[in-house]
C-alpha cells in the first residue's frame, strides 16, 4: 500500500526531530539517560505506525540473535542494563520503517550536522572544545550521519561528491587520524567514480595541501598532524593495543557471554573501552560481537567484488572509524550501522550505478 504524502511527511518530520534530540541528548544538553530513551523509543514507534513497516528475514534474525546474546549476557554477569534494551528495540523499530525516510533528509541532517561543526569551530578556534568529549567525536558523527545518504544512494542511483569533499573536510580540521583515513577512502572512492582514480588522486591530495597549509601555522595542529609522520604511528594506538591484548587474554567464558569493562586494567587507567566494537563485546560477548562484524565486512566485500566501490567504502570506512572510538554499539544513532546489515543479498544485486548530482 503506497502511503500518502501527508502521511510521509510526517513520518519524515518525526524521524528529524528524533535525530535532532538524539544528538542533543550525545551532547548532554538533555540529561537523564533513561527517560530519554524512552522518549525516543516512543518517537520511534509513532513514526513506525505512521509510515509503512516492513519486517524482512535479515532484520528480524539479527536483532533475534542481539536480543538472545544481551539475555544471556545479562544472566551471566548479573547485571540488567535497561538502556540497552531500549537501544536495541529502538533500532529494530526505526529499520522497520528506514526504507520510507527520504534520501534528502538524510542529507539535511548531516547538513545540520556540519553547520553546527563550523560554528563551533568559528567559536572557539579549536577542535578539542567542539564537543564535551573528545574532538574525535567531530569525524566520528560526520562519517557515521553522511552514511545514510551513499547508502539510500545504492536504491536510487543518485549520489553527489560534494558531502564526501565536505566530511574529509571537517576531519581534517578536526586532526582526527582514523576519521581523515576513512573520509579519504570514501571521498576518492567517490571521486574515482565520478573522474577516474588517478585525477582523483591528484586532486585529493592538492586539495588536502591547501587545507593543511590554512592551518599549519597553528602549532598544536602541526604537532597533532605529525602523528601521520610514520603508518605505525598512525594505525597503532599503545592504549588500545594494550586494551586488545587484554581482552584477548579473557577466559573463554567471555567470548561467549561478554565481560564488564573494569575486567580490563587499561580501561580503569583510561576510562573507556576506544572501540565500539568492544564496547558491543561487553553487551553480547566477544564471539557474538565477531559475528556482527564479519555481517559488515561480508557486505563490504560483496560491494567490493561486483564493482559497487562507493558502497563497498562507504561500509569499510563506518567498520573503521568505529573501531578506534566508542560513541556507537549502542547508541540512539546505531539504526545507522544495522542499515547496513539490513540489506539483504537481493538489495546489493540490484544496486544501480551512481548518477552523479550537483
Amino acid at each position: 500500500m503506497k502511503l500518502s504524502n501527508t502521511r510521509l511527511i510526517i513520518g519524515n518530520v518525526l524521524f528529524l526531530l528524533y535525530n535532532v534530540l538524539a544528538f542533543l541528548f550525545l551532547q548532554r544538553i538533555i540529561p537523564f539517560e533513561k527517560t530519554f530513551s524512552l522518549v525516543l523509543v516512543s518517537i520511534s514507534i509513532i513514526t513506525a505506525i505512521i509510515c509503512e513497516t516492513k519486517i524482512t528475514r535479515v532484520v528480524f534474525s539479527v536483532f533475534a540473535g542481539l536480543l538472545f546474546a544481551r539475555l544471556f549476557n545479562m544472566l551471566f554477569l548479573n547485571e540488567f542494563s535497561p538502556v540497552t534494551w531500549l537501544y536495541i528495540i529502538n533500532t529494530f523499530v526505526i529499520l522497520l520503517f528506514y526504507r520510507q525516510i527520504n534520501q534528502r533528509l538524510v542529507l539535511s541532517i548531516w547538513i545540520l550536522y556540519i553547520v553546527f561543526i563550523v560554528i563551533r569551530l568559528w567559536e572557539t578556534g579549536n577542535p578539542n572544545e567542539i564537543f564535551v568529549n573528545s574532538r574525535n567525536y567531530v569525524s566520528l558523527y560526520a562519517i557515521i550521519l553522511v552514511a545514510p545518504y551513499y547508502l539510500k544512494g545504492t536504491d536510487n542511483g543518485k549520489i553527489s561528491f560534494w558531502p564526501a569533499l565536505v566530511t574529509l573536510i571537517i576531519c581534517i580540521l578536526a586532526i582526527g587520524r582514523s576519521g581523515i583515513i576513512a573520509a579519504a577512502l570514501l571521498t576518492i572512492a567517490v571521486f574515482g567514480e565520478r573522474f577516474g582514480k588517478l585525477r582523483s588522486l591528484l586532486v585529493l591530495g592538492i586539495f588536502a595541501f591547501l587545507i593543511i597549509s590554512l592551518r599549519i601555522n597553528q602549532s598544536e595542529y602541526f604537532v597533532d598532524l605529525s602523528r601521520f609522520s610514520s603508518l605505525s604511528s598512525t594505525l597503532e594506538d599503545k592504549g588500545r593495543s594494550n586494551i586488545s591484548k587484554e581482552i584477548i587474554a579473557l577466559p573463554w567464558t567471555n567470548y561467549l557471554f561478554g565481560f564488564r569493562p573494569e575486567a580490563i586494567p587499561t580501561v580503569l587507567r583510561l576510562g573507556h573501552l576506544h572501540s565500539s566494537w568492544w564496547n558491543l563485546s561487553t553487551a553480547i560477548g566477544i564471539l557474538p560481537t565477531a559475528w556482527v562484524l564479519l555481517m559488515f565486512l561480508s557486505r563490504a566485500l560483496i560491494a567490493f567484488v561486483r564493482k559497487h566501490y562507493v558502497l563497498s567504502a562507504i561500509i569499510t570506512c563506518v567498520v573503521l572509524r568505529i573501531s578506534t572510538d566508542i560513541g556507537f554499539l549502542f547508541s540512539p544513532f546505531d539504526y545507522i550501522l544495522f542499515s547496513i546489515i539490513a540489506a539483504s543479498g537481493s538489495d546489493l544485486k540490484i544496486y544501480k550505478r551512481s548518477r552523479y548530482v550537483y
